[in-house]
């Protein structure tokens, strides 16, 4: 195998779709990352589809969409997404022309369809300027009154407000903290809900985003990141008791404990059944039995939590500092499983080893 010094570059509009379509496909938003207008070139980087029998964004789709798109009367919305290039004049015409050649070949009204241009960087106020763009009520939401361009919003992904709705598009803000407040957020709100697949693919870009030093040797995929996703397992999760249950290992232990306290119950039923009478010993034993199996099988899920939890600290701060994985181990130890699941969250959030050191040290006892 051939090796480079550089860098693969990464095409992140598809990466941005991927995500897109996870998270909009449930609710009936077709995404087409790379959308191809006509039989030949010109492409738009995602075109959002709304279903055809409908004539509005329901309230289960614009719990899901950002500012500015979810206020659109448009049923197809075409986004020029920058990543890691910055705005030019070149960004509108592209945008102006595919919005005309989509209109043309899919016959369309000018009312039913609308072009965004979707921004990681924030743009200097004198390129904003330029092109007629001012902010409005909306955080990040920004329209021009330039006259080619007074129907294409500006969405700047770093100022778009922290509702549950933005999240999934703030998670590709160009600055750091901005991106690691929406991956908490999307952690406590979205996380519990999302299928495997999903989280898989959302761990594998947190990795890409949050690893320290890496050099990418070959082309990164959404399907890459799924991969890398499972290897990493569950890197922002720090599970609750009622949320381990719902996973497959959750409902084997929680069923474990209640063969146990069954398997109890029957043996206790037997010996008090033969002194005091075999149904009442059986009904008496069953109920003490069950008591038991649940105790046990909460046990069970609360150990297997804290493991969960130490695991995820302990990927997290490897993943983002590259420090040894037990670097911690005899500090995370005695801590209980509140305190884990505290230190979890801000070990993606804190900036400096240093500063996870000091909070860490206001937890140990004593």
């Amino acid at each position: 195998m051939n090796q480079t010094n550089q860098a693969v570059p990464i095409k992140w509009h598809q990466i941005f779709g991927a995500v897109q379509q996870e998270h909009l496909g449930p609710v009936g938003i077709k995404v087409i990352p790379e959308f191809q207008i006509g039989s030949s070139p010109p492409r738009a980087d995602v075109l959002l589809l709304q279903q055809i029998e409908i004539t509005h964004w329901t309230g289960t789709q614009r719990a899901r969409l950002p500012d500015g798109i979810r206020d659109s009367s448009a049923g197809r919305i075409l986004l020029e997404l920058k990543y890691s290039e910055s705005i030019t004049q070149e960004t509108f015409e592209q945008l102006v022309g595919y919005l005309f050649s989509y209109r043309q070949v899919e016959n369309l009204k000018r009312e039913q369809v609308q072009g965004f241009v979707v921004s990681s960087m924030t743009p200097k106020p004198e390129t904003l300027t330029r092109f007629g763009y001012h902010p409005t009520s909306q955080a990040g939401v920004y329209h021009s009154d330039n006259v080619l361009l007074a129907e294409i919003p500006l969405l700047l992904l770093n100022e778009l407000s922290d509702e549950p709705h933005n999240l999934f598009f703030k998670l590709f803000a160009s600055r750091k903290q901005e991106k690691l407040k929406a991956a908490v957020r999307v952690k406590s709100l979205w996380l519990p809900n999302l299928s495997g697949r999903f989280r898989w693919l959302l761990d594998g870009l947190f990795k890409l985003w949050f690893s320290k030093g890496v050099l990418l040797m070959e082309a990164i995929t959404p399907e890459i990141l799924i991969e890398q996703g499972k290897a990493l397992q569950e890197v922002l999760r720090s599970l609750t008791a009622e949320q381990i249950a719902r996973l497959p290992d959750g409902q084997r232990l929680l069923q474990k404990g209640f063969a146990k306290g069954q398997r109890a119950g029957r043996r206790v039923g037997r010996q008090e059944g033969r002194q005091e009478g075999r149904q009442e010993g059986r009904q008496e034993g069953r109920q003490e039995g069950r008591q038991e199996g649940r105790q046990k099988g909460r046990a069970e899920m609360e150990a297997h939590t804290r493991q969960l939890a130490m695991k995820n600290i302990r990927q997290t701060l490897t993943m983002r500092f590259n420090i040894p994985l037990e670097q911690y181990d005899t500090q995370l130890q005695p801590l209980d499983l509140a305190a884990l699941e505290k230190l979890n969250e801000l070990a993606f959030m804190v900036t400096t080893l240093t500063e996870f050191e000091n909070i860490l040290a206001q937890q140990l006892p004593g």
